[in-house]
């Protein structure tokens, strides 16, 4: 993902409504979920944090330096044909039937609303295919470790075994880019004198995080020693 100025806007390739519902129609919902599973599960190390249990990742799937990913094709075919709706203005179902009382919407807006939804209902299928996973197991495993490891004393790892279970609680296509700023702290040091020496000043970076899915995951556990309950 390229990181850009707040101010710059991203302009994406439209495509007419019926040829984005057509190509829609050839969206393999079970492959695109095996697609997310299998990417989530290969990046745990990259946004794991033992501190939390509920994580949202973003699925911007772009060209970074001119190579397209191409981890989850079949993912991507979909985030294109929403970046494709001509004419398209965010608006969510409640806006949108809002907008029918009080504003007058051109037919060819109207049309880029209904094409967003058709294409929200395959998303969505991808979600329920990945709510009861095959693949969930394993990326339990892989993300309780991070969980499992209390400290270390004389030199070996204190581990507290967990079992329980790791879940896909949302997936959804957000429409618009967001602005994320980083600050980096300022890094200070202890002189021969025993004073506090500014080594390094905080600085602040800004991204953009252009429109693309979202998955939020969630893992509950518990030591294997306690009594059963449920988990989810």
């Amino acid at each position: 993902m390229k990181s850009e100025n707040f101010s710059e806007e991203i302009e994406y390739e439209k495509m007419p409504i019926h040829k984005i519902l057509s190509k829609s129609k050839k969206i393999d919902t079970k492959i695109a979920a095996d697609q997310i599973i299998q990417w989530v599960t290969s990046n745990v190390e990259q946004f794991i944090d033992n501190q939390r249990v509920i994580y949202k990742l973003d699925l911007v799937l772009d060209h970074e330096d001119g190579v397209e990913q191409t981890t989850m094709p079949e993912v991507k075919k979909l985030q294109d044909l929403y970046r494709a709706i001509p004419d398209d203005e965010v608006i969510n179902q409640e806006d949108f039937e809002k907008s029918l009382e009080d504003v007058a919407i051109t037919e060819e807006t109207k049309k880029s609303i209904d094409c967003r939804f058709s294409l929200d209902e395959v998303t969505n299928e991808i979600y329920e295919k990945m709510k009861d996973h095959e693949g969930l197991p394993e990326l339990f495993k892989r993300m309780v470790f991070y969980y499992e490891m209390k400290g270390v004393s004389m030199g070996k790892p204190l581990i507290e075994e967990l079992e329980g279970g790791a879940g896909i609680i949302k997936f959804e296509y957000e429409s618009f880019p967001v602005g994320v700023k980083v600050s980096s702290p300022a890094v200070s040091v202890k002189n021969k004198e025993g004073e506090l020496v500014e080594v390094s000043k905080g600085a602040m970076k800004e991204y953009t995080i252009p429109e693309g899915f979202t998955v939020w995951v969630e893992i509950s556990y518990r030591s294997k020693l306690r009594s059963m309950t449920s988990l989810f």
